[in-house]
């Protein structure tokens, strides 16, 4: 018999791991998990707190002590973090191409939602697109493509050079065309 595995059941209720205990004192020692953290036994599925699992939670270690460390986002895929400045980070190629960037990052649903949004409304349209801005860099992380944060740093950069670059060419384009509209009132 190998040894005992949780998972860590995160804020969102999804399981994530399975980790040792050695892992989840790692994990423990660099505040990703508290004392609180709720983890499920691999083979039982019995749900346990991780102060109730030995060695998880270090001794001097107490519930009161502060987390100086960001908080984090586990990534289903990869058993790995995201912090949570980079998934608050507005992602530039997910606003301007919720239809394109959504199949790419396992988001389907963005397109259709696009399509059912551009129909109906010209202002569900923009909402979408901020939902889709807000959220991509942590929609990004979920997709399970990308092995590292830096990795995926680095796709969603030149998403969103590409987002700002077609933004800033639309918006010349419609000052240039309100230009000349009230340049031919005015004369």
């Amino acid at each position: 018999m190998g040894a005992v595995r949780y998972f860590v059941i995160g804020p969102d209720g999804a399981a994530y791991g399975p980790a040792d205990v050695a892992t989840l004192a790692q994990w423990a020692a660099e505040g990703r998990i508290e004392a609180s953290t709720i983890l499920r036994e691999e083979e039982s599925g019995e749900t346990v707190e991780a102060s109730t699992v030995e060695g998880v939670i270090a001794k001097t270690q107490t519930a009161a002590v502060q987390n100086t460390a960001p908080p984090l986002l586990f990534s289903p895929s990869v058993q790995s973090v995201l912090p949570l400045e980079v998934a608050k980070r507005f992602n530039w190629g997910a606003f301007t191409f919720p239809y394109l960037w959504g199949p790419f990052h396992n988001q389907p649903n963005l397109l259709l939602w696009f399509i059912l949004s551009f129909c109906l409304s010209g202002p569900g349209t923009l909402i979408l697109c901020f939902w889709a801005g807000v959220s991509g860099n942590k929609w990004a992380w979920e997709s399970g493509r990308f092995s590292t944060v830096e990795e995926m740093q680095e796709c969603q950069k030149h998403w969103n050079v590409w987002g700002i670059s077609v933004l800033s060419f639309v918006m010349l384009v419609i000052l240039v065309k309100l230009g000349q509209v009230i340049y031919i009132f005015s004369h």
